[in-house]
């Protein structure tokens, strides 16, 4: 298999990138008017874990290395964050940290799954599909509930453009991709899985 060319992210880097993003968003969380904002939530939002760890897989150089950086990121993103929560409020939520550090250790799983997303094929447009479902369902929810979060989503729809043109190896890819996050995106919102799940056990 033939390793992709682009290297630009280390883990030592995304490391401090994560400290870095997690200080920031954990600080601009204690300012009042901003303590609900959308912008505070973006350590806890599934649609920014998508992005990031889709960007990451697509400047990794290998798979190993897309999962390592997807887990230092974002590992480093919540303790950091709940670290200084906890010097402000004296508050360390144990168990909801703990959530958090299980899944970035699960992004090292996520990030060497999406890395093959380059690969032709059907199994290699089925994977680029993964985080642009994760990121549709993010902005379908945001429109139907109508919550004006705006800056979401023009980062979830820039990053949708950005990994069509950076993941994707030509136009056919491209539109096995599109069908893939369609078909996923119905599938988790209108359940259609478990109903046909449900349906089957009756039989």
């Amino acid at each position: 298999m033939k390793a992709k060319k682009s290297n630009r992210f280390s883990a030592l880097y995304l490391l401090g990138a994560g400290a870095v993003l997690g200080l920031l968003v954990s600080m601009l969380g204690q300012i009042p008017a901003m303590a609900h904002h959308e912008l505070a939530g973006i350590t806890s939002s599934y649609g920014y874990w998508a992005v990031i760890s889709g960007i990451i897989a697509v400047h990794s150089s290998r798979p190993w290395k897309a999962g390592l950086c997807c887990t230092a990121f974002f590992a480093a993103m919540v303790v950091v964050y709940y670290a200084f929560v906890w010097y402000i409020t004296g508050v360390f939520p144990w168990q909801t940290v703990l959530w958090w550090l299980i899944l970035a250790a699960i992004s090292f799983g996520w990030g060497f799954v999406v890395w093959y997303h380059h690969q032709s094929g059907w199994l290699g447009s089925f994977v680029a599909a993964l985080p642009l479902t994760v990121v549709a369902v993010c902005i379908w929810d945001i429109i139907a509930r109508q919550t004006g979060e705006y800056i979401s989503l023009v980062v979830f729809g820039l990053f949708i453009i950005y990994f069509f043109i950076f993941a994707a190896q030509g136009l056919v890819q491209r539109l096995r991709m599109l069908l893939f996050a369609v078909v996923l995106t119905l599938l988790w919102q209108f359940g259609i899985a478990s109903w046909l799940f449900d349906w089957l056990g009756t039989l």
